[in-house]
């Protein structure tokens, strides 16, 4: 009598979603890393529009070190292990470019002028 081997190959689905998300957080990075080396201008604008030109009056060193810290977190994202510090550093990085963009959205990137549109935003919701 012979054992029936079931050769139908497994799908390791934890490990697919693993790698998928790796690839596709990593890949956030990875582009705002190489658009910082390819076209640095494309992000200067943002900067330039933001709180961060009343405290800096030359953006050069501040957007290698962006381009730097975008490309080694893909790395990291992509290689290493995934543990709390390496979760804490893209979720501050995260956050600090959210504070970034949402600041650039106000003409001179004034913290107060943003807070006053959109609490005049949510009391017309009201």
């Amino acid at each position: 009598m012979f054992l029936a081997v079931d050769s139908t190959p497994t799908v390791n689905f934890a490990r697919l979603r693993d790698v998928l998300f790796r690839l596709g957080f990593a890949s956030v990075f990875l582009v705002n890393g190489l658009t910082e080396l390819i076209d640095p201008y494309a992000h200067l604008y943002l900067m330039q529009q933001s709180v961060l030109n009343y405290f800096i009056a030359d953006f050069t060193a501040l957007m290698k070190f962006v381009a730097f810290s975008d490309l080694l977190l893909a790395a990291l994202i992509l290689f290493a292990r995934w543990n709390g510090y390496l979760m804490l550093c893209v979720g501050l990085w995260l956050l600090a470019v959210t504070g970034l963009r949402l600041l650039s959205l106000v003409p001179g990137g004034d913290p107060v002028e943003l807070l006053n549109g959109l609490l005049d935003t949510i009391n017309q919701l009201q």
